[in-house]
């Protein structure tokens, strides 16, 4: 089995070696990419929001495919990376589980998919951002987040949420409840924004590896 590893926003790949070693120690292959806009990847700008990361998701499904000895794939994603597995795991059904830890929103139609964002008010700021991100880098993901797990009928999901971040809270507990049995909530308790990694790596490496193998 091989795990594609994916970095949050203004990140690397060099910021998940920590997860890698883990896996590896466990007898799991890795992939670890830097997705566009960042690190040694190309392009700038609107990439940062990560819309076009479904892209990069499905080379590395293409690339792991194709090597030998690799008969099932996995996914873990930290925060950006996260929301980029999350819109691509309907796409990508080989991804057979998906791990994401501090995803929330990737476009406004994900921002608004929680109900409490939903008045103009509330939500005015970041529909003058991603009006912006879209003039300036093109269009959004046009599928949601929670359209996308619904999709994704044959994929399993832990999500992780820092405990001391409610809009993580609020957020990944929406996504768990779109279908229960194949979406794992949990809520890492004093940890903020993907910090449980760092917080318990023993206890996290446990979770993380029980999960893949189950």
């Amino acid at each position: 089995a091989a795990i594609v590893l994916l970095h949050g926003a203004t990140s690397n790949r060099e910021a998940i070696t920590g997860y890698a070693e883990v896996l590896q120690r466990e007898g799991f292959g890795v992939l670890a990419l830097d997705l566009r806009g960042h690190g040694e990847s190309g392009g700038d700008g609107v990439n940062s929001f990560g819309w076009d990361g479904s892209a990069d998701v499905g080379a590395a499904v293409e690339y792991l495919a194709a090597q030998n000895g690799v008969s099932r794939i996995g996914a873990l994603g930290l925060s950006l990376g996260g929301e980029v597995l999350l819109h691509a795991a309907a796409s990508y059904p080989e991804i057979e589980a998906v791990m994401t830890d501090g995803a929330t929103f990737l476009s406004l139609e994900d921002y608004l998919a929680l109900p409490a964002n939903r008045s103009f008010v509330h939500s005015y700021t970041n529909r003058v951002v991603f009006a912006t991100a879209e003039v300036f880098g093109g269009p959004p993901p046009e599928e949601r987040i929670v359209d996308s797990i619904v999709k994704a009928r044959d994929t399993r999901f832990l999500l992780v949420a820092g405990g001391a971040v409610k809009n993580e809270v609020d957020y990944n507990s929406l996504f768990a409840k779109l279908d229960e049995s194949r979406c794992d909530l949990w809520i890492a308790e004093g940890a903020g924004h993907t910090e449980a990694f760092s917080r318990d790596p023993e206890g996290y490496a446990q979770r993380m590896t029980g999960f893949f193998e189950a």
